[in-house]
């Protein structure tokens, strides 16, 4: 092999640039890191407040929901509290049904 006065030359520079690119570009991957840490929190905190209200939606339709079924078995549709409800007739019991006084 024989030796080449370029790629010796290059080597050199390249061994002499490769620190100074270095010390450049640790500071830029160090400030894109930072950078990329607020908006990954500042996409947490966004996300964090739609969950919030949309649990704040959920727990307002369960409580309609649960006013609804507690109207409707109170015997109204919920327009009436006050009314009371009506008491269904006994059945008519047979004759095999009645004990034997």
């Amino acid at each position: 092999m024989r030796f080449s006065t370029t790629s010796f030359l290059a080597g050199l520079a390249i061994a002499g640039v490769l620190p100074l690119v270095a010390r450049t570009a640790r500071p830029l991957a160090v400030q894109a890191t930072a950078t990329a840490l607020d908006a990954i929190e500042q996409a947490q905190r966004l996300f964090a407040e739609r969950m919030e209200a949309m649990d704040d939606i959920l727990a307002e339709a369960r409580m309609q929901r649960l006013a609804a079924i507690a109207s409707s078995r109170a015997g109204g549709n919920g327009s009436d509290p006050q009314r009371k409800r009506r008491k269904r007739p006994e059945p008519v019991k047979s004759a095999r049904e009645v004990p034997n006084a």
